[in-house]
């Protein structure tokens, strides 16, 4: 079995762990984690009134506070374009100099612009409805499709492209825009 290795993740808008407990049992018993989801203050609430969390998993509804643990991978999953300033949250990130960061489930917008509208979707596509016990019902968010232009911009600031690959299940088509399905892998440059 070896020695214990550590692996901290920053799961960005990770719903109820999903991600965390799919991914878990696949991993040898020496690879101890600790595994952040940041989600909603509601989400957050609701998924430690469950008893989601345990020794590994933690919940938390900002990444203030989180700069100082050492991250070993950030994983935002189609989560980035629905926070209030995403271009804010993502310079912070790479603030922190994380070694990998995946972006996956990313809907850009070809052009030079960002684009804001507003999402509707049932309550039951944002994470496990047996692990939220909650009632199904439309829900209704701001959402920035921003300029891949920019996004690329502010990433390449600390991180190189490893790779990027068409990812279109988080895309929806606007007016006549030339909306990117993507998923991209960053490394940090040292």
């Amino acid at each position: 079995m070896g020695r214990k290795r550590h692996l901290a993740l920053l799961d960005f808008g990770g719903g109820a762990g999903s991600h965390y407990y799919d991914i878990r049992p696949y991993l040898a018993e020496n690879i101890s984690l600790k595994w952040y989801v940041v989600e909603t203050p509601t989400m957050v609430k609701h998924c430690k009134k469950k008893g989601l969390e345990n020794k590994e998993l933690r919940f938390v509804d900002s990444i203030s506070g989180l700069k100082d643990i050492s991250f070993d991978l950030v994983y935002a999953s189609g989560a980035l374009q629905y926070v209030k300033n995403p271009y804010k949250t993502l310079k912070e990130i790479i603030s922190w100099r994380v070694p990998f960061i995946l972006f996956n489930r990313m809907m850009l917008n070809d052009g030079d612009k960002d684009l804001i509208t507003v999402q509707r979707s049932l309550l039951s596509w944002h994470g496990p409805k047996a692990k939220l016990n909650s009632a199904d019902k439309v829900i209704a968010f701001p959402h920035t499709t921003m300029s891949l232009k920019r996004f690329g911009k502010v990433v390449s600031m600390k991180y190189r492209l490893v790779w990027n690959i068409d990812e279109t299940t988080g895309k929806f088509p606007i007016s006549n825009n030339v909306i990117l399905g993507k998923c991209f892998l960053y490394e940090l440059i040292s």
